[in-house]
């Protein structure tokens, strides 16, 4: 007792040691707040992502949906094959709303011009394109999540690790969720290329209409010409028969047949002289060269129409291969689907095999003890006997 109250008070350091403690504990909890912070801002950013992309997909069906609509609603008007005045409204025509891309300002439209149509042509032309891209970029920003999701191992052992850790996403990582999450996504895009695929064939079938509607018209067009130049020239003939007809009348009966003799030769002399005014001269050039003009727009128009096909020819064969890609991915996925299969199911018997090794294990570690303190047992019975 004398050496015990002889150590000075000054050597006690457990206030010193309290602090210590507390500094650490208050720096490990902090810490561990970080770490949960960053892991719950990692899942928001990811949750955030997934949404944008539905999102995304989302906005694409509806421009899609909002173009069949608008190709439903401008099909009379835009085949129509009279030609008429703009009965665009006067805002629309100015633009001052500002959406010269937009086909909303086309809707109620009764009328269209040739300029107007080729408008309508471009503008659904660039929202398909438009359209295109963005499946497109889906797409990558699908690489990229499957490049940048972190996978767990095959090995059973691990995704039990894995599972037993506190995560604020814990199911993301995981073969299985990854691989649905992919089949989903993948459906989606390919659904969006097949229902843009099919706008884009809906506006090559108006275009191969538009371009006949032209042609019949071009044909009537020739054919009205021909009957009204032909009706003209009636007209001319008759009118120096009757002249003449008139005269040999007058003349009385005994003159007849000279008459009749000279009935042909003024009428084939008039006509190849083409005794016709200058109004009526005047009129039929007029007539020629709107005839000419006429058909000379509608030649122009049907070439435009015929390179406005062709373009959406190259536009549906890059659908085409598009599509294509989109179904060589899909086999792929459905290779890597039944590869995950055979290997969940491996990894189901090895957890067994894992299973029933711990029984075992367990099995001889208690067979082990219950021998070896019957054993110590024995040893201290026979000490005590011996001494």
């Amino acid at each position: 007792m004398a050496s015990t109250s002889s150590i000075p008070i000054g050597n006690d350091h457990t206030q010193l040691f309290q602090t210590l403690i507390k500094e650490q504990g208050e720096e490990a909890i902090e810490s561990r707040r970080n770490i949960h912070s960053k892991v719950q801002g990692i899942g928001e950013a990811i949750r955030k992502a997934d949404e944008e992309w539905f999102n995304e997909a989302v906005k694409i069906q509806r421009a899609i949906v909002s173009i069949n609509d608008f190709q439903r609603a401008i099909r009379k008007p835009y085949l129509a094959t009279t030609t008429s005045t703009s009965a665009r409204p006067q805002s629309r025509a100015n633009g001052n709303d500002g959406s010269k891309n937009s086909l909303d300002a086309w809707r109620g439209v009764q009328h269209l011009t040739d300029k107007e149509r080729d408008e309508i042509e471009f503008q659904v032309k660039i929202t398909i394109k438009r359209c295109l891209a963005r499946i497109k970029e889906l797409e990558e920003g699908e690489n990229v999540r499957k490049r940048t999701t972190v996978g767990l191992s095959h090995n059973p052992f691990s995704r039990l690790l894995g599972s037993a850790t506190t995560s604020a996403f814990p199911g993301r990582s995981h073969p299985l969720y990854a691989e649905q999450l992919s089949q989903h996504r993948f459906a989606i895009t390919q659904y969006l290329n097949n229902k843009l695929a099919q706008t884009n064939a809906r506006m090559g079938d108006l275009q191969e209409a538009r371009l006949k509607a032209q042609r019949v018209k071009q044909i009537n067009l020739a054919g009205s010409a021909a009957t009204l130049t032909s009706s003209n020239g009636t007209e001319k003939k008759r009118e120096p028969v009757a002249g003449s007809v008139r005269t040999t009348e007058a003349k009385g009966k005994s003159q007849v047949p000279n008459e009749v003799l000279s009935l042909d030769q003024p009428y084939q002399s008039d006509f190849s002289s083409s005794q016709l005014t200058a109004e009526q001269i005047q009129q039929f050039d007029k007539e020629s060269s709107a005839l000419v003009e006429s058909l000379s727009d509608d030649l122009r128009a049907v070439e435009a129409a015929e390179r406005k096909l062709s373009e959406i020819s190259e536009l549906q064969t890059q659908l085409i291969q598009h599509l294509g890609n989109q179904t060589e991915m899909a086999d792929n996925l459905h290779q890597e689907a039944l590869g995950h299969t055979l290997e969940v199911g491996k990894g189901n018997e090895q957890l067994q095999r894992a299973k029933e090794n711990n029984r075992q294990a367990n099995r001889f570690l208690c067979i082990f003890l219950i021998g070896s303190g019957l054993g110590l047992l024995f040893l201290h019975c026979e000490y005590k006997e011996i001494w």
